[in-house]
């Protein structure tokens, strides 16, 4: 993201092409597509956006982290109760390992109950029933790859805005 902090682009998930935008190009994409605001953390040479999302009408917008980088929904384990699953419910899978670091961990994997919503892009959301990875973390959640590869993925980092069109 750093290299971009000045020049919007979109990845084309499908096409497998990432396309630098202008001032006009954004504008079409604004026109076509669903925008909403992203909070941005610029520290040094690192770049992080914060997506809102919500997960239900009773609890407040997400800081969810995107992060290509992760293949699934991930959300803190502190929101499984919000959505009425329990780590030992028949329908939550529990896996414990051991990461790169070195560093044990136990995610649970669970089907979400409902859609959640982008902030500002209603129509932009993760499905019902899609996996949702819950694990401790320092950070509400991360969207990851499967997310985002649903979608034309327009950043514009300078505007602080993420536009979502549909993947042809």
């Amino acid at each position: 993201m750093d290299l971009f902090r000045d020049q919007p682009f979109t990845i084309d998930y499908r096409s497998q092409q990432l396309v630098l935008e202008d001032e006009a190009s954004v504008a079409a994409r604004r026109e076509a597509g669903s925008t909403t605001r992203v909070r941005i953390e610029n520290d040094g040479p690192s770049t992080v956006l914060y997506l809102p999302l919500v997960l239900s009408a009773e609890t407040a917008p997400l800081e969810m982290e995107v992060d290509s980088g992760s293949r699934d929904l991930i959300l803190d384990e502190r929101f499984m109760s919000k959505l009425g699953l329990k780590p030992d419910g028949a329908s939550v899978k529990r896996v414990d390992g051991t990461d790169e670091t070195g560093h044990s961990y136990v995610r649970f994997f669970a089907a979400l109950p409902h859609a959640a919503r982008v902030v500002g892009a209603t129509d932009v959301e993760v499905p019902a029933n899609s996996t949702v990875m819950f694990q401790r973390i320092i950070h509400d959640g991360l969207v990851g790859h499967a997310f985002l590869s649903a979608h034309n993925t327009t950043f514009d980092l300078a505007h602080a805005m993420m536009i979502f069109a549909p993947s042809r």
